[in-house]
């Protein structure tokens, strides 16, 4: 899906609507249903990527997920030409490095100044996926992050999740809420965009996923999601950084 040109100045905030309905340019391969592992896996493929968040909330987790193969760090170490792990998460990361062997991940805010390790590459990517929802302040967040990778990384691919997934909805309309309690924060595709542009990235498309694997058996869901992406439960969103 592709931002629409006339939603720019709204974007911006040199123009204001108190009641904007939105039309985006929806894309042929929008109506593919696949999962976020998928996606990223693809836009990795061969290239090279800073995946941060890798720990992935705590140990305990990461071998649960290796076993049912959702383990993203894994997934994009195996399709990436090189994936860099990096996690605020001590403990996780001398987990990462002692127990299962991954050489290539660091303990560093990529907010802080302590980032020596990515400036002394050119990255392709840098990969921020379900991390978004967990942070204060996000467009101060990304606007730290561009300040220092503007130059040495091409483009960020951010996944959040998606405020129009069909099971809020249905939850809703029974009195209740189903929520990550760390979670700030649910993401419109216009609200994503929001942060992202006043954060100083220039966008450049969106897609909806599924947070989990597709089920090939599920073909009434599958059938149903590949003709509402926007109900899916995860909204992934790409921009180019921008200079300092």
């Amino acid at each position: 899906m592709k931002l629409p040109d006339s939603l720019m100045p709204y974007l911006q905030g040199s123009d204001f609507s108190s009641g904007m309905t939105i039309h985006y340019d929806w894309q042929p391969d929008d109506h593919v249903y696949e999962s976020r592992f998928q996606l990223m896996s693809r836009l990795a493929q061969g290239k090279k990527i800073i995946h941060v968040g890798c720990v992935d909330h705590e140990p305990a987790l990461v071998d649960h997920k290796i076993a049912r193969g959702k383990w993203l760090h894994k997934i994009l170490c195996d399709s990436a030409a090189r994936c860099m792990g990096v996690d605020i998460n001590a403990e996780g990361i001398r987990y990462l490095k002692e127990k299962l062997g991954y050489a290539d991940v660091a303990q560093m805010d990529v907010t802080g100044a302590d980032i020596g390790p990515l400036l002394e590459e050119k990255w392709d990517y840098l990969f921020l996926p379900e991390v978004l929802e967990h942070i204060g302040n996000p467009v101060d967040f990304l606007g730290k992050v561009r300040g220092n990778l503007a130059g040495n990384v091409e483009s960020l691919l951010i996944t959040v999740p998606n405020a129009f997934i069909r099971e809020n909805f249905q939850l809703a309309a029974k009195g209740l809420e189903a929520i990550n309690t760390d979670h700030r924060f649910w993401f419109s595709p216009y609200s994503l965009a929001k942060i992202v542009q006043y954060a100083g990235y220039e966008i450049e498309r969106l897609w909806f996923c599924k947070a989990g694997h597709v089920r090939k058996r599920s073909f009434i869901k599958n059938w149903f999601y590949a003709r509402r992406p926007m109900m899916r439960s995860n909204i992934v969103l790409l921009a180019k950084f921008t200079p300092r």
